[in-house]
């Protein structure tokens, strides 16, 4: 029984749902959603309609088989243009043996319940099954590693077709997604974790996707920024959203090969790239039947390891000469791309869009999936969030699901697209309201639109689990939480494009971040204005951001005595106000109100007149306060964040601080969840604890039943 639900989910593709229900229903109602949104009945083919089944495989497979076949052009090269080399360290790194840890992380790194590829084995297995199969995996990426080719067949994929959008016509509206089969795919996830290392010294900072330490919303916030800068000084600009047509699938290999040359990249690592390209063989499958087998001589493979990284080495070239992007095995897609002006007359942009031989469009539109040019305060730029909320709750789920069950989906559905747009904006309260509203229906119901009650209130319920709650994440607090990565990275001292470019548009007057921050306030963009009040945002959680930080000093002289948080949870301002009204400069650092003396820090104070005797008690007060903080020589000033062991800002560890309440936790509650029970079960002695549960005295609570119903039938029992 057991394994036939584990099958149902496999099928069903539900990864959000990792134990609970025994509920085969539900899995199998999903699997048939799936077949027929993803079944082909008919489709068209380079403007040609096919309908009967060996029609569209054929014309299927010999799409793909041409798109993925280089057309044999001779390609211009890059010489005279530079770019950043790997270093010898690295190049050594790249191609030194493969180890038993790095294979091993690599494996745990996989989802245990993916779709497998033509082995049909998924990672779950492997890793159940480590202790038995690890030797043949190393066997395999030794002789790899040793003699640079792979065994005929490992390299076998499907090529799955994945609708872009409802109600796809043409094969161009599916996306090709590659099922890998496990050793490739391993072999794959060792060589990507290995290159993601030195991706960040080789590729351009205007680049932010896959890259360690970058994040795909930081170029959303310079286009944001520059957008915002552009409308409040009344200049003109155009903006011009480009498309690539097809950029994965005609990649070309010796291009790629081309820049890994002029990387640095040793030839060894390069012949092992060019053996994971062209061993692959490919087979489409159309409604579950898999086509004649082809090879690939162009492109990349969606969903390969691989592939994301070696993109961007592509990509790369067009820092360098975006002219001849064409020759590069990139095509701008004209029919996609797009002109928008800012500031400018609407006649001019349709002229230059003719000239571009591409469409016009206005702000606000998307970049990244993300909003660019909007106004979060406006619901409209929350209707795709609010929508997600409401597709992915839909009403039929719960009927099939549990309160257990559909806890787990409620929190799953912040761990999907919408994350990103709530780490650029703060939710206005209204779309929190909403939000909260499609939950909450969905928690106590789900099903129809009778009246739902709410057994218990909304805010217990977004209570940790060991505090008497469901551990359903509070919007407010959630949203709070994503936008404070935004300090912890200023004050992590990020040098990214973001925060140069938000440095010189804010920064100024000199001074750290956090002064610049506090004097930007108000006239900065929506967004900027959303991040420095961060702080302040929340009239019970004031202060929650900025005393969490602590600041190891050292001699970098930056910190301003008075106005930065350097001792204790608050300025030295705010701490003593009266001292600081005396002092001769508000904003001296520390540096100005102390010196080094025979290797010892002495404290120096100047003051606007002589101390009264109530203001000395308050400097020694101070001096107490700050005796133990002395700077240190030689050493970086660095903030470290408190809720985290190792000193760096985390969503999770911020939302806990928000989340967490005064009383103390409730054995009771901790042992219901920590119990080995299915999460229905462990759901209803939650109920049941907090008498919450539909007895009939309280049903007549809600007005369910009156008194007399309830008499009479209790004394019947």
């Amino acid at each position: 029984m057991q394994m036939k639900e584990e099958m149902a989910q496999q099928k069903a593709r539900k990864t959000w749902l990792k134990s609970g229900d025994a509920n085969t229903g539900f899995f199998h109602k999903c699997i048939r959603g799936r077949w027929r949104k993803n079944e082909i009945n008919v489709i068209l083919v380079e403007g040609e309609e096919l309908r009967q089944v060996e029609d569209i495989k054929q014309g299927v497979m010999k799409y793909f088989a041409n798109l993925f076949s280089d057309e044999g052009w001779q390609r211009p090269t890059l010489e005279g243009l530079s770019f950043k080399s790997i270093s010898e360290e690295d190049r050594s790194m790249l191609i030194e043996p493969f180890t038993e840890e790095e294979v091993k992380e690599a494996v745990w790194n996989c989802d245990s319940t993916k779709a497998p590829g033509p082995d049909g084995f998924t990672f779950g297995f492997i890793k159940n099954e480590w202790e038995v199969i690890k030797a043949d995996i190393m066997v395999f990426l030794k002789d790899f590693h040793t003699n640079g080719r792979m065994v005929r067949g490992s390299n076998a994929s499907f090529l799955v077709l994945i609708p872009k959008k409802e109600n796809p016509q043409g094969i161009e509206e599916y996306r090709p997604i590659s099922l890998i089969g496990c050793m490739y795919k391993i072999l794959a996830k060792v060589l990507a974790n290995r290159l993601s290392r030195v991706l960040n010294t080789i590729i351009g900072e205007n680049q932010s996707a896959f890259i360690e330490g970058r994040q795909l919303v930081d170029s959303v916030v310079v286009a944001n920024e520059v957008i915002d800068e552009v409308r409040k000084r009344k200049s003109q600009c155009f903006v011009f959203k480009i498309d690539f047509e097809k950029a994965y699938d005609k990649v070309s290999w010796s291009f790629l090969d081309y820049m890994m040359e002029k990387m640095g990249f040793d030839k060894v690592w390069r012949e092992w790239i060019a053996e994971c390209l062209r061993s692959n063989t490919v087979s489409v499958l159309v409604n579950g039947s898999a086509t004649k087998e082809f090879s690939m001589s162009r492109g990349l493979r969606q969903g390969d390891p691989l592939s994301p990284f070696l993109f961007l080495m592509v990509a790369e070239a067009l820092n360098g000469l975006t002219s001849t992007a064409v020759e590069k095995g990139l095509k701008v897609n004209y029919r996609k791309s797009s002109l928008i002006g800012v500031n400018t007359d609407e006649e001019w942009t349709r002229k230059m869009s003719w000239l571009l031989n591409c469409k016009t469009a206005s702000l606000p539109c998307k970049y990244l999936g993300m909003p660019l040019g909007a106004n979060p305060r406006r619901i409209d730029t929350w209707k795709p969030l609010i929508e997600t909320f409401r597709r992915k709750l839909s009403v039929w789920k719960g009927k099939f699901l549990s309160l257990g069950g559909r806890i787990t989906l409620i929190n799953s559905v912040l761990s999907s697209l919408p994350v990103f747009l709530m780490s650029l904006h703060l939710l206005p309260k209204q779309v929190i309201r909403e939000l909260d509203k499609i939950r909450r229906s969905f928690l106590w119901g789900g099903v129809g639109e009778g009246r739902k009650i709410a057994w218990v209130a909304w805010e217990r319920v977004c209570y940790e689990k060991k505090e008497g709650g469901l551990g359903v994440k509070n919007l407010r607090w959630f949203n709070m939480a994503l936008l404070g990565k935004w300090w912890g990275r200023l004050i992590g001292g990020d040098k990214g494009l973001w925060s140069r470019v938000l440095v010189e548009k804010y920064g100024g007057k000199g001074g750290n971040w956090l002064s610049w921050m506090k004097e930007s306030r108000g006239i900065g963009s929506p967004w900027w204005n959303d991040i420095c009040k961060l702080d302040t945002g929340s009239s019970n959680k004031v202060g929650w951001l900025l005393s969490n930080f602590n600041l190891k000093l050292g001699d970098e002289k930056s910190v301003r005595f008075w106005l930065d948080v350097w001792v204790g949870e608050d300025s030295l301002a705010n701490v003593f106000p009266r001292l600081f009204l005396l002092d001769t400069d508000k904003y001296c650092s520390i540096y100005d109100r102390g010196y080094w003396s025979d290797g010892r820090w002495c404290w120096r104070f100047q003051w606007r007149r002589s101390t009264r005797a109530w203001e000395e008690e308050k400097l020694q007060q101070l001096i107490r306060t700050i005796n133990h903080k002395k700077p240190v020589q030689n050493v970086k000033d660095t903030w470290r964040w408190r809720p985290d062991n190792e000193g760096n800002y985390t969503t999770r560890s911020a939302y806990k601080q928000l989340a967490k309440k005064e009383e103390s936790t409730l054995l009771e509650y901790k042992n219901i969840w920590s119990a080995q029970v299915p999460s229905k079960v462990a759901a209803f002695s939650w109920q049941m604890l907090l008498d919450k549960i539909p007895t009939k005295a309280n049903l007549a609570k809600w007005g369910i039943l009156d008194d007399n119903q309830v008499g009479i039938r209790v004394q019947k029992l």
